[in-house]
């Protein structure tokens, strides 16, 4: 039997698991972390997470995920992440496997704003003015220097969660403690939308 591993298969990345049936594969589920985090974020029931896999790990660690499909009764031979928080761990097992992928030097950047945003100023490729905040400090020189509205995020959010719309100093350190407030985590980020660019939402500035 031939799979296709789907890491974190929740929200929207639930369609993956009837594309690949459809294929004509059997689908591995992978839950980065435990069910219950999915139940208390996504809503999702622990019934309906499992619900169209013939199989389903629950790990963290790469080299248990890793360990935990070699030893299932099947043959995995693709790993896609469906939704953010699989990115890196689904980048690491289809390099470590060979699998066709993306090239893992940046599997870290498409999930860290920070890192893409790294490297899209090293390509000299269009980029809002940003900057990676650990101290409130920092936040408060960022804003010298930079117009409200500004938009202060966590790196590793999920879609708009833990993104917050600044419109003077008092919001934007308020947004940046409840940032920092929140488990597992890193540093919030927070960046400027210049006039006339176009970003994904979230976009850095609403101006």
């Amino acid at each position: 039997m031939t799979a296709i591993a789907l890491f974190d298969p929740v929200s929207s990345g639930e369609k993956l698991k009837s594309a690949a049936r459809n294929a004509g594969y059997k689908v591995v589920a992978v839950f980065t972390a435990p069910l219950e985090f999915y139940e208390e974020v996504y809503h999702a029931k622990k019934e309906d997470l499992c619900d169209g896999c013939d199989a389903v790990v629950i790990a963290h660690d790469k080299e248990e995920i890793l360990q935990k499909l070699r030893a299932l009764p099947m043959t995995i031979c693709a790993a896609f992440a469906a939704s953010e928080g699989g990115v890196e761990a689904a980048d690491w097992i289809a390099s470590t496997l060979k699998f066709w992928g993306n090239p893992l030097a940046f599997s870290k950047a498409r999930r860290d704003k920070g890192e893409m945003r790294k490297l899209l100023k090293k390509s000299e490729l269009s980029c809002p003015d940003f900057a990676i905040c650990c101290k409130e400090k920092e936040v408060v020189q960022f804003a010298k220097n930079h117009l409200f509205p500004l938009i202060i995020k966590t790196p590793k959010g999920v879609m708009t969660s833990q993104v917050y719309e600044c419109e003077n100093l008092k919001d934007l350190l308020h947004g940046f403690q409840s940032i920092l407030g929140k488990p597992d985590l890193p540093a919030p980020m927070q960046g400027r939308f210049p006039h006339g660019d176009i970003l994904p939402i979230p976009i850095e500035n609403s101006s």
